[in-house]
């Protein structure tokens, strides 16, 4: 736990815990609770209120960044009576999509780590008068990673559309499949499976060729020859899936190469961009 300070004086120690993530209007709120237990050299007659504060994602503002203004549902304040079971005040901040999608990005394997900072006052502490006034405190708040997935999932969050691709009807069982199978990779992303998301989005490639019954190996020996320069659009996009299935083949058939090849999201979001883009595209160009 982590203390609430007057000046040198403990009044109050405080643990915080993040309860849900909604979607709002044009933003998502996240719901936080802390929990107030009460120090016991304060009297029994002093109430805690907490005014205001801030969100910090990482440790502090040496190695962290300002997420938002907390915002503290505290109108009354709570007794700090020596030996009362904690008790809980409700707080919370306003993330935009993009902040909320940076979270998410720079989660580690741990979860995610913040430091919630709090400031509020210590009111009629008889027994210890110096604990009284206005003081602040910093709560540190760890989620681990499946309890954060799972607030973003409640949320809705994993069902926003980050890779903003219009899809048309699918025209064949395999360019089918091939859909089918991005959407089972962007489900690996939201999981943290980014081995699984480049061995989907290749399969997904594969399964691109074969519906569109093209050739990616005849726009390779283009490049490769004296058409290089006079290639087409369509031949270029044709080398592009050559590319990015190559890109992916660690996915499919581990690191049998012995290159140290681990897909992270960065590399993960790569694959999945890039092969849902070529979907795509193949669609649309089925549907001209």
């Amino acid at each position: 736990m982590d203390s609430f300070n007057v000046g040198n004086r403990i009044a109050a120690n405080l643990e915080t815990e993040v309860r849900r993530i909604e979607r709002g209007i044009g933003c998502y709120r996240m719901d936080l609770s802390i929990q107030v237990h009460p120090e016991q050299r304060v009297n029994d007659s002093a109430t805690l209120h907490l005014h205001a504060g801030t969100v910090i994602l990482g440790r502090s503002y040496n190695d962290g960044d300002h997420i938002g203004d907390l915002q503290i549902d505290d109108y009354e304040g709570v007794e700090l009576e020596s030996g009362r079971y904690p008790q809980d005040i409700d707080a919370h901040t306003s993330l935009s999509p993009q902040q909320l999608q940076e979270i998410r990005d720079r989660t580690s394997g741990d979860g995610l780590e913040m430091e919630i900072s709090v400031r509020g006052e210590v009111k009629n502490p008889i027994a210890d008068p110096w604990a009284e006034g206005f003081g602040e405190g910093n709560v540190r708040c760890l989620v681990p990673q499946s309890q954060w997935l799972n607030l973003l999932n409640r949320s809705g969050f994993s069902n926003v559309r980050l890779i903003e691709l219009s899809i048309p009807e699918e025209e064949s069982d395999e360019l089918e499949a091939a859909v089918s199978m991005i959407q089972k990779a962007r489900s690996h992303f939201d999981k943290g499976d980014y081995d699984a998301v480049a061995a989907d989005c290749r399969k997904a490639i594969e399964s691109l060729n074969s519906g569109t019954g093209e050739n990616p190996s005849e726009a390779e020996n283009a490049f490769y020859g004296e058409r290089r320069r006079d290639m087409t659009l369509d031949e270029r996009e044709l080398l592009l899936r050559r590319v990015t299935r190559h890109y992916m083949h660690p996915g499919v058939h581990g690191d049998e190469d012995n290159i140290g090849a681990t897909y992270t999201r960065r590399n993960a979001r790569t694959a999945l961009v890039v092969t849902a883009g070529l979907i795509s595209s193949a669609l649309e160009k089925e549907q001209e």
